[in-house]
């Protein structure tokens, strides 16, 4: 196995179970192991996971493993950090409450269209397009998500879904009129 296919592999398999580690198994060590072998443990894992390391196209996923690691190390380094965690994990707690980690459900909701709205006012007519899209109806998501895009100008995913609404739009047969209709 290549070197490169070698690292994709182990960042897309940590990157799935990172959230299901604790600090100790990040690093690599059992959970009574000496203080002075945590530093030596952080810069090996560091080194082997850092994101310059990683193809390019798992960069973020990368960042977020580095996180955990950084994260890590900076509860276990300091003896009464340390202390304080054992009693979590005991309680089956495997992470403290101020972490840069998402838990699963939140990195899982991070690509959900639905949670894309940062604002109440935008998230109304982003909700309103995704409907219509849901339902075909592509002007009208066009319209409700360039609504959306009046209170959030430089939200990604609201442009990048109405960029998918036009071309859906675009390409849906247009409804012939209605022979039946009286018109005047």
């Amino acid at each position: 196995m290549s070197q490169e296919l070698r690292k994709t592999v182990r960042i897309n398999t940590l990157y799935e179970i990172v959230d299901d580690l604790d600090y100790y198994q990040l690093l690599k060590q059992k959970t009574n192991c000496k203080q002075s072998s945590i530093a030596p443990a952080f810069q090996l894992q560091s080194k082997a996971l850092h994101p310059d390391n990683a193809p390019s196209a798992l960069k973020d996923k990368a960042n977020y493993i580095f996180t955990a690691i950084n994260e890590a190390f900076r509860i276990l380094k300091e003896p009464q950090n340390r202390l304080e965690y054992d009693g979590l994990l005991k309680n089956g707690v495997i992470r403290v409450e101020d972490t840069a980690l998402r838990s699963g459900s939140e990195r899982s909701s991070a690509n959900d269209p639905s949670k894309a709205a940062q604002t109440e006012q935008s998230k109304k007519y982003w909700l309103m397009g995704l409907s219509d899209m849901d339902a075909e109806r592509y002007d009208s998501a066009v319209m409700n998500i360039k609504f959306a895009l009046q209170f959030e100008r430089e939200n990604e995913v609201f442009q990048e879904w109405l960029e998918k609404a036009q071309k859906a739009a675009q390409e849906a047969p247009k409804k012939e009129k209605n022979p039946f209709k009286i018109r005047l």
